[in-house]
């Protein structure tokens, strides 16, 4: 089956496809497309896969990344609240870090292309019991 996610590009695409994403961070993203499809119908947009400048310099700025750790996902035409629940829906299963409860795997922020969400993860990622 296809996973339930559009691109804003073929960069993201290729890098989503690729071996530089974290797995861990892709099946959440994944499970979250998935619920968001079936509760809502909404197809999310994979907009940013990010890494760290510190990251990039170590690569020289070739483009040759690490794993990348963060992706964020546009959803438009979502309501705050239905936004925050699906967030909190992420955040209720996954644990961004055990010993560091003050940071999620999933939180939602404002953007000038519509409603974001943020989606993170640490060696220490953990889906909560």
């Amino acid at each position: 089956m296809t996973e339930p996610v559009l691109f804003k590009s073929f960069r993201q695409e290729k890098e989503w496809e690729g071996d530089l994403l974290d797995p861990l961070l892709q099946n959440i993203v994944t499970e979250f497309a998935n619920e968001a499809f079936a509760k809502y119908g909404w197809l999310p947009t994979i907009t940013d896969i990010l890494r760290t400048k510190s990251e990039d310099r170590a690569m020289e700025g070739t483009g040759m990344h690490v794993l990348g750790r963060a992706v964020d996902v546009r959803v438009k035409g979502v309501r705050q609240e239905v936004l925050d629940a699906m967030v909190g829906w992420s955040n209720a299963r996954w644990a961004y870090d055990p010993k560091r409860s003050q940071f999620l795997v999933a939180y939602a922020k404002p953007h000038g292309t519509g409603p974001h969400i943020h989606f993170q993860v640490c060696a220490s990622t953990r889906r909560k019991q």
